[in-house]
C-alpha cells in the first residue's frame, strides 16, 4: 500500500465549514449520513411538535371552557363579599358616630359646668389674688423691716466707731509735748538769774557788783552749764522734731483707718439697698406670677375640654373619611379583579387563536435546531469545496491502492524564487491537488468533479493548461532546488465531464478509476530511492495554504 502525506485541500475547507456548524465528520460519506440522520431527527421532532401542538390547543380549550363557566359565579361571590365589607364599614362608621355624639353631649355637659364653675370662680378671683398679693406685701414689709434693723445696727456700729476715731484723732492733736526733767531744771535756772538780773538793776551798783561777784563765782559753773544747755538744747530739739513726726504718722493713720471704716460703711450700705431693690423686683416678679398662674388654673380645664372636643370631632372627620377611602378601595379593587379575570380569559383565548392561526411556525420552531443543521449541511455538501473533497478523497483512496514505494501528497504548495515563462503566462506558485513520487518518474493529479452543464458553460480556467503549468513549475522547482532532473507528467482526473481536450497542453485526461493504471503503466526508473525521500522532505504539504487560486500568473 502506497505512503500518503497531507489532506486534500478541498476536505480541508469542507472541515472548516463543518465546525462552524458543531459537525464532526471524517469522509464525505459520513456528512451525508449525519444529514440522513438529521433529516430522520427532524421528520421525528416535527411529528412530536403537532402532538404537542395538539396538546396545547386543548390545553388552552379546556383552560377557556373552565374561565367561561367560572366566571360569572367568581364576579357574583366578589361583588357579594365586596358589598358586605362596605355593609360592615357603614355599620362601623354608625357605631362610632354614635359613640362620638355621646362622647360630644358629656363634653358639653362638662363644659357647661366648667362654665358655670368659672363663673362661681371669678367672683373668688380678685379675693384669691388680693390674699396672695397680701401674703406677699407681709412677706416684703418683713423683709424690708429686717434690711432696716440691719442698716440700723450698721449705722450704729459705724457711727460709734468713727466717733471713737475722731475723738482720738482731737486728743492726739491736743496732747502736750513733754519736756524733759534736766531741760526743766536748766530753763528754771536760767529764769532764775535772769530774775536776780532784773532784780540787782533795780538796786544799784552795789547789787550789780554782788550780781558780778556771783557771776565770777559760777564763772566756772556757767561754762560747764552753756556746753550743758547746748546739750540739751540740741537734744530738747530732736525730741520736739520726733514728737512732732511721730503725731503726724499717728494722725496720719487714724484718718486712714477712718477713710477705711467709711468706704466698709458705705459698701455696707450698697449691699442692703442692692437686697432691698432686689427684694422689690422679686415681689414685683412674684405678684405678677401669681396673677398669671391663678388666671392660667381658671381657664386651663376649660380649654382642655375644648380641646379634648375639637380633637374627637377631629378624629371623627378623619375616621370618616378613611371608611369612605376604603369604600372606594373596595369598589377598585372588585372592578380590577374582574378586569384581570377578563383579561386573563381574553389572554387565554388570544393565545388559543395565535396557536392555531400560527400551526406551522409552532412546529417550524420545534424543529429550528434540527433545520439549521440540515440547511448548513446542504449548503456544504452542495458548496464547491465539497463536491472537489469528494473526488479528491476518491483519488486518494483509489491511489492508496499502488505499492509502497509510492508516496502520494495532497494540498501542496510550490514557490519558486522567481517567475518562470509557460506558454504565455509567468507562473511563481501552484497549489496542487496530489503529487505522486514513484520510481518511474513524478505524477501531478488535478482532480475536476463537473456536471456536463458547468463543462459546456466555459466559466472556469482550463483545467488542461492549468495541470500542464502547474507540473512545469514543479520540474523547474525539483531542478532549481533539489537539483532533480525528472519529468513530471500531469493528469487531470476526473467525474461527471470535461471540455473538450486542447492538443498543445500535454495533460492527460483520465477517470478517476483509471489513474492508477494510468501511473502503473511506466515501468522505466527514472528516480532512485535517495532522490524520493529528497523529494518527499521537501515537498511535504503546507498546512497554512488556504484559498482556491490554483495557480498565481504575472
Amino acid at each position: 500500500m502506497a505512503v500518503i502525506v497531507g489532506v486534500s485541500g478541498a476536505w480541508k475547507d469542507v472541515q472548516r465549514q463543518l465546525s462552524v456548524s458543531n459537525v464532526s465528520a471524517q469522509t464525505t460519506l459520513e456528512v451525508k449520513q449525519k444529514l440522513n440522520e438529521l433529516e430522520q431527527q427532524r421528520q421525528w421532532q416535527h411529528q412530536a411538535m403537532e402532538q404537542e401542538f395538539i396538546n396545547k390547543v386543548h390545553t388552552l380549550s379546556q383552560d377557556i371552557q373552565q374561565k367561561q363557566s367560572s366566571l360569572q359565579p367568581q364576579i357574583n361571590a366578589l361583588q357579594s363579599q365586596t358589598q358586605q365589607q362596605i355593609q360592615k364599614l357603614d355599620i362601623e362608621i354608625i357605631e362610632y358616630k354614635s359613640n362620638v355624639d355621646s362622647q360630644l353631649s358629656d363634653i358639653e355637659q362638662r363644659i357647661e359646668a366648667e362654665q358655670q364653675r368659672l363663673s362661681e370662680y371669678e367672683k373668688l378671683h380678685q379675693s384669691q389674688i388680693d390674699q396672695a398679693i397680701t401674703e406677699l406685701s407681709n412677706q416684703y414689709e418683713n423683709d424690708s423691716f429686717d434690711l432696716n434693723s440691719q442698716k440700723y445696727h450698721i449705722d450704729t456700729k459705724f457711727h460709734s466707731q468713727l466717733s471713737a476715731l475722731r475723738q482720738e484723732k482731737i486728743s492726739t492733736q491736743n496732747q502736750p509735748e513733754q519736756v524733759p526733767e534736766e531741760l526743766q531744771i536748766i530753763n528754771q535756772n536760767i529764769l532764775l538769774l535772769e530774775n536776780e538780773k532784773v532784780a540787782l538793776a533795780k538796786q544799784g551798783w552795789a547789787a550789780q557788783l554782788h550780781y558780778w561777784l556771783l557771776i565770777l563765782l559760777k564763772w566756772q559753773w556757767s561754762s560747764s552749764y552753756s556746753s550743758q544747755l547746748s546739750r540739751l538744747s540740741q537734744e530738747r530739739n530732736q525730741y520736739v522734731e520726733q514728737v512732732s513726726q511721730q503725731h503726724k504718722q499717728a494722725m496720719e493713720k487714724i484718718n486712714t483707718k477712718i477713710d477705711e471704716t467709711q468706704k466698709i460703711y458705705n459698701a455696707e450700705l450698697e449691699k442692703i439697698e442692692a437686697e432691698k431693690r432686689l427684694l422689690a423686683y422679686t415681689y414685683q416678679q412674684t405678684k405678677t406670677q401669681t396673677q398669671r398662674k391663678i388666671e392660667v388654673q381658671q381657664r386651663q380645664l376649660f380649654h382642655s375640654l375644648k380641646q379634648d372636643k375639637i380633637d374627637l370631632l377631629k378624629n371623627y372627620e378623619t375616621t370618616y373619611q378613611k371608611s369612605e377611602r376604603q369604600k372606594i378601595e373596595l369598589k377598585q379593587q372588585e372592578q380590577s379583579t374582574i378586569a384581570d379575570w377578563h383579561h386573563s380569559l381574553k389572554t387565554t383565548q388570544e393565545q388559543y387563536e395565535s396557536l392555531q392561526a400560527n400551526r406551522n411556525n409552532f412546529i417550524q420552531q420545534g424543529c429550528d435546531q434540527f433545520t439549521q443543521k440540515i440547511e448548513n449541511l446542504h449548503h456544504i455538501t452542495s458548496s464547491k469545496p465539497f463536491i472537489g473533497a469528494e473526488a479528491e478523497l476518491a483519488v486518494i483512496e483509489h491511489l492508496s491502492h499502488l505499492p509502497n514505494q509510492y508516496y502520494i501528497l495532497n494540498d501542496v504548495h510550490l514557490q519558486l524564487h522567481r517567475y518562470t515563462k509557460c506558454f504565455d503566462n509567468r507562473i511563481i506558485s501552484a497549489q496542487i491537488d496530489h503529487l505522486v513520487i514513484a520510481p518511474t518518474g513524478v505524477f501531478l493529479i488535478e482532480t475536476k468533479n463537473w456536471s456536463q452543464k458547468f463543462a459546456q458553460s466555459g466559466h472556469y480556467y482550463n483545467p488542461y493548461q492549468q495541470a500542464h503549468c502547474a507540473a512545469w513549475l514543479c520540474r523547474c522547482y525539483l531542478r532549481e532546488v533539489l537539483g532533480i532532473q525528472v519529468k513530471v507528467r500531469s493528469i487531470v482526473a476526473y467525474w461527471g465531464a470535461l471540455p473538450p481536450k486542447d492538443k498543445k497542453y500535454f495533460s492527460v485526461p483520465k477517470q478517476i478509476e483509471a489513474v492508477k493504471g494510468y501511473i502503473q503503466y511506466f515501468k522505466e526508473p527514472a528516480l532512485n530511492k535517495y532522490q524520493i525521500e529528497q523529494i518527499v522532505s521537501k515537498l511535504n504539504p503546507s498546512p497554512q495554504y488556504q484559498g482556491d487560486n490554483y495557480l498565481a500568473f504575472h
